[in-house]
């Protein structure tokens, strides 16, 4: 709270109207919308200025920012846990926050406990907060508004990050790639990665004319600022993830086929735009790959191979040091004993996504949307082969969390939705017979 001190009068005041206003704002939008998803959304948008340079990562910008964003993941977990909480979570949810807390709790047989426990902590505290995004949701018609908000904050923070490029096209680009008041480029295309897989499904299943509209903007503009990113990690994740949603769609091809010619045709035009500014090579270079760091993984495992590390701290200092795949961090953190619970962890989930799945898919409303929470997870962990991110405190991270959470909601929701066919064809049973009975139904009747 140290940055508070550094504030003006006319400051502090301006601070605590933001934040009246802020908290009215929630308020009014709870009564159209799962609250949870506009907390969430702030914690997404925020999360690659909270170290941004410009803004003094450990200055008053950068703390006000990481304040922000730590207390709306805290407000959503407190709102998620005692007021919009559905009963207990389902047993994919309970198989990922078990292994959390294992991961969690690895920590302490790190070789400095504490920063590797606030750490790992932070990372409990997201997937604790994408597991009640999915539990808190009523039905399909509340989770539908949940994503459209998360597409909609996407999509602005894409235009803010494009039009900040255009304004500062010298500025913002360090070595070829695409920085905004100073955030890393990798950082930006990982939240925006993640937003993007939500506008994709909206894109290619909102039934809404206006919201598909909508869809395919936020669509183009997050692809436009990913290209400047030069992110091949993300990038591969989010195509990974498309090609999931599409597989129930066969039979809409021309439709389906719109959105990807639409984002190409925008690629097309963002890498004509920067040609000679961005290094939009990235995407079909080979040289940078992460070979060397995965190297020394398998060196560090090879030291502590039956429960590992706890966490690995970078070379002469206290930061966390990523492996560049989940995969080689669970192994080198957990050992041999962790890795093969992580295996364990994944064969069943996967157990449970099909199942989830094949409970809705005879639900022509549900079809498409009980492929959502398996591309979900599946690009985040397609995206752990070369990143750290899904077992980071990340946008990804939630977005997996969020997906496993579905897989135990969506048998409630083809339970509701049969429900609610049975009570249409009664109604209409009804209705017919009643006619049939006073006569109505027949030319004499009527007359």
């Amino acid at each position: 709270m140290s940055f508070l001190y550094e504030l003006s009068p006319t400051q502090f005041i301006l601070l605590v109207i933001g934040a009246i206003v802020g908290h009215l704002a929630l308020f009014l939008a709870s009564r159209r919308v799962n609250v949870l998803y506009v907390l969430a959304s702030v914690v997404l948008v925020l999360g690659p200025f909270s170290g941004a340079a410009e803004l003094g990562a450990e200055g008053a910008g950068g703390m006000f920012v990481k304040w922000i964003r730590g207390y709306a993941l805290v407000l959503l977990l407190l709102l998620g846990l005692f007021k919009y909480r559905r009963g207990t979570l389902g047993a994919a949810s309970q198989i990922w926050l078990a292994f959390t807390a294992v991961f969690v709790l690895s920590a302490v047989w790190s070789d400095s406990l504490l920063p590797a426990l606030g750490f790992k902590v932070q990372f409990g505290f997201v997937v604790l907060a994408g597991l009640l995004l999915a539990s808190t949701v009523r039905d399909q018609e509340e989770l539908i508004r949940g994503l459209r908000v998360l597409s909609v904050a996407g999509g602005l923070m894409g235009f803010f990050m494009f039009m900040y490029f255009l304004t500062h096209a010298q500025s913002s680009l360090q070595f070829g790639r695409l920085v905004v008041f100073g955030a890393n480029a990798n950082r930006i295309a990982i939240n925006l990665g993640a937003m993007l897989l939500v506008c994709i499904y909206l894109a290619l299943n909102e039934r809404s004319a206006f919201w598909k509209a909508v869809a395919f903007c936020c669509c183009g503009t997050l692809v436009t600022v990913m290209t400047l990113t030069g992110c091949r990690g993300s990038m591969a994740a989010v195509v990974f993830g498309f090609l999931i949603q599409v597989f129930p769609q066969s039979g809409r091809r021309i439709r389906v086929m719109m959105l990807p010619v639409f984002l190409a045709c925008v690629a097309v035009i963002a890498l004509n735009v920067v040609e000679g500014e961005a290094d939009v090579a990235r995407f079909v270079s080979t040289k940078d790959t992460r070979s060397e760091i995965w190297g020394k993984a398998v060196q560090l495992f090879k030291e502590k191979p039956l429960i590992g590390r706890g966490f690995v701290f970078s070379p002469g200092g206290s930061q966390r040091w990523g492996m560049h795949s989940i995969y080689l961090q669970v192994a080198v953190e957990m050992g041999v004993l962790g890795f093969a619970g992580f295996g364990v962890c994944l064969a069943l989930l996967a157990q449970r996504g099909l199942q989830s799945y094949r409970s809705v898919r005879r639900q022509r409303i549900l079809t498409n949307l009980g492929i959502l929470p398996l591309s979900l997870v599946a690009a985040s962990l397609f995206y752990g082969l070369v990143t750290t991110m899904p077992l980071n405190p990340s946008p990804f991270a939630m977005l997996m969390a969020m997906g496993i959470g579905l897989m135990d909601r969506f048998p409630r929701f083809a339970i509701l939705e049969r429900r609610r066919t049975l009570r249409r064809m009664a109604y209409e049973y009804a209705r017919r017979r009643l006619l049939k009975i006073g006569g109505l139904g027949s030319p004499e009747g009527a007359r």
